[in-house]
């Protein structure tokens, strides 16, 4: 199921959303969407009359076998015909797969330094016991550019229950002094407590926030 981006339109806490936001976001005081372990929605975008802003949209990828990815799997922020791209971000991959194997690209990010797009969602679910996120030799990424923070990645192997993989915020080495809620502070996001038998990875020049009081980790590490 694929789709495209949301429109400028929706409403949190009486509080318009703003284009760009998705798992990052562009500005201190803007709020990010959806769940970081079971991703819906696409990025906030406007499509107007010059073509707008276009986020990234939602894919969910359900494979009982293998899947390889050499090449590129993306939903991130795209380029508008007028070169509108400042304010785009990533969309969502949710995937659920026996094995990933191949050395290409999954990503829901920025894809132009223009400065303000930001990170999507991505979720992928191991369901083969024998199956490791190390048999993938390509990347994965979620991240944002020098003016907006990174998205979140989950990964989940089929030893481990729901909600205990770990959640990588990378922001790929794009230094910005904006932040990346670990839990969403608008719409679709997660309870606090959905956290705290998952792991933490910051790396990247990522920075993470603790949005939400009382948040509890299995671990953390700071790359």
């Amino acid at each position: 199921f694929l789709a495209g981006g949301l429109q400028e339109s929706g409403y949190v806490d009486n509080t318009k959303l703003p284009i760009g936001v998705h798992g990052g976001r562009k500005a201190a005081d803007q709020v990010t969407i959806d769940s970081v372990f079971d991703p819906k929605y696409a990025g906030i975008g406007q499509n107007n009359s010059y073509s707008g802003f276009r986020p990234g949209g939602v894919a969910f990828i359900d494979v009982s076998g293998t899947l390889t990815v050499d090449g590129k799997l993306t939903s991130d922020g795209i380029d508008s015909q007028s070169g509108g791209y400042d304010n785009s971000c990533g969309g969502t991959f949710n995937l659920s797969i026996g094995k990933l194997l191949g050395s290409g690209t999954i990503s829901s990010g920025a894809v132009k330094n223009r400065g303000k797009q930001a990170g999507g969602r991505i979720a992928i679910r191991l369901t083969d016991p024998e199956s490791s996120f190390d048999d993938f030799k390509g990347t994965i990424y979620a991240n944002g550019w020098t003016s907006s923070s990174a998205g979140s990645i989950y990964l989940q192997t089929a030893s481990q229950a729901e909600k205990t993989g770990l959640i990588i915020i990378d922001n790929k080495d794009n230094v910005s002094a904006i932040t990346t809620p670990i839990c969403a502070t608008g719409f679709g996001g997660d309870a606090v407590e959905d956290f705290k038998n998952a792991s933490l990875l910051v790396r990247g020049k990522a920075i993470a926030e603790v949005s939400v009081a009382g948040l509890k980790l299995k671990s953390l590490e700071v790359a």
